[in-house]
C-alpha cells in the first residue's frame, strides 16, 4: 500500500492519484504490477542505494507524465505506455520492455536496458559522462540491444556507454529502426571486459535508414593506450582497434648512460 504524504495514514492504489516512490518506501522485493494502472502522476525520488525494481503483466498507460530524479536506479519490467511523457531528469531508468511516450532525457539522467523505444527522443546535452546518458545493456544482458523505432537524433553532448568484449566479439549496441542523426560532438564510452584487447572492427550503432554522422566528431572514451580509429560505414557506426606489435625477447641494449 502508499503512505498519505503527511505520513499519517496507509491506503491501497487509487486510479487518479498521484504516486511517489521515494527513500521511505519498501524496496526490498519487486513492485508488482499486473494490470493497467492510470495514476495522475507518476514519481521516482529515490536516492542513490534505494533502486525500486517493477515487474509483473501489467503497464502503466493514461495521461501520465512519469518523472525520475535523484541517484537512484527504477527498473521496469513493465511497459510504459503513457500518452503523455517520460522525463529522466536524474540517476538512471533502466527498462526491458516498451516505453511508448516521448521521452526526455536531461542533462543528469541516463536510459539504460534493453528497452524499445517507439516514440521520439530528446536529449539537454549531458554535464559529464554520467549524464544525457544512453546504457544499451544491462547485468541479465551484457551486450544486449536498446532498440529506437522512430528514428534517433544526437543533438551533441550525448554519451552512449556500451561494453565490449574483443575475446567474445561482442558489444551492447544502440539499433535504430529509421534515420540516426549525429551533430555536434557525442561520445562513446566503452566498458572493456579484455585485460587482452583484440584487434578488429566492432559496431556500436546501427540503423536500418540513412546514417548521418561525422567519424571525426565521434570521441571514444576508456580506450587510453589503445590504437584505434572510430568510423561511419553505410548504417554503422564502428571503432576498430588496430592490432600492436609485440614487443620483442631476447633484445640487448648496449652502450654506456
Amino acid at each position: 500500500g502508499f503512505t498519505s504524504f503527511d505520513q499519517k495514514t496507509t491506503a491501497a492504489f487509487a486510479y487518479g492519484k498521484s504516486v511517489i516512490f521515494d527513500i521511505s518506501g519498501d524496496n526490498s522485493s519487486d513492485i508488482a504490477i499486473n494490470k493497467a494502472v492510470t495514476p495522475s502522476s507518476f514519481f521516482l525520488m529515490n536516492p542513490k542505494g534505494h533502486d525500486y525494481r517493477f515487474s509483473g503483466t501489467g503497464k502503466i498507460t493514461g495521461d501520465v507524465v512519469i518523472k525520475k530524479g535523484m541517484q537512484g536506479k527504477a527498473t521496469f519490467g513493465i511497459d510504459i505506455a503513457s500518452t503523455a511523457k517520460a522525463v529522466i531528469s536524474e540517476g538512471t531508468l533502466e527498462s526491458s520492455a516498451a516505453i511508448n511516450c516521448p521521452l526526455y532525457i536531461m542533462a543528469r539522467g541516463t536510459l539504460a536496458g534493453t528497452t524499445t523505444v517507439n516514440a521520439p527522443v530528446y536529449f539537454e546535452g549531458a554535464l559529464n559522462y554520467e549524464g544525457c546518458r544512453l546504457m544499451p545493456g544491462s547485468a541479465d544482458d551484457r551486450f544486449g540491444t536498446m532498440t529506437f523505432n522512430n528514428g534517433l537524433t544526437l543533438p551533441g553532448k550525448v554519451y552512449i556507454e556500451t561494453t565490449l568484449s574483443t575475446a567474445e566479439g561482442k558489444a551492447a549496441i544502440v539499433k535504430v529502426n529509421g534515420d540516426l542523426t549525429l551533430k555536434g560532438i557525442n561520445y562513446f564510452t566503452i566498458d572493456c571486459t579484455d585485460t587482452d584487447i583484440k584487434a578488429g572492427p566492432y559496431t556500436l550503432a546501427e540503423c536500418t535508414g540513412t546514417l548521418t554522422a561525422d567519424a571525426a566528431n565521434i570521441k571514444v572514451r576508456n580506450l587510453n593506450g589503445v590504437p584505434y580509429r572510430s568510423q561511419t560505414e553505410t548504417n554503422k557506426m564502428v571503432v576498430t582497434i588496430d592490432s600492436q606489435r609485440k614487443p620483442a625477447e631476447g633484445v640487448l641494449w648496449e652502450g654506456s648512460t
